[in-house]
């Protein structure tokens, strides 16, 4: 795996969430899950590096 690829790692994306949200419920997972195909679609790799964008 790139280091452009972790940035997207889902088992990382989920304990961020978690630790955001307070838990880790099937809507916070879900949700990650989404996030993370739809920045893969739009071509983003890295949300908070060079890849971030001002939509």
């Amino acid at each position: 795996m790139t280091e452009k690829t972790d940035k997207l790692d889902l088992a990382k994306c989920l304990e961020q969430a978690k630790e955001f949200h307070g838990d880790a419920c099937g809507g916070i997972q879900m949700g990650t899950r989404m996030a993370i195909r739809g920045m893969k679609a739009i071509g983003i790799n890295d949300p908070h590096g060079e890849d971030r964008k001002d939509l």
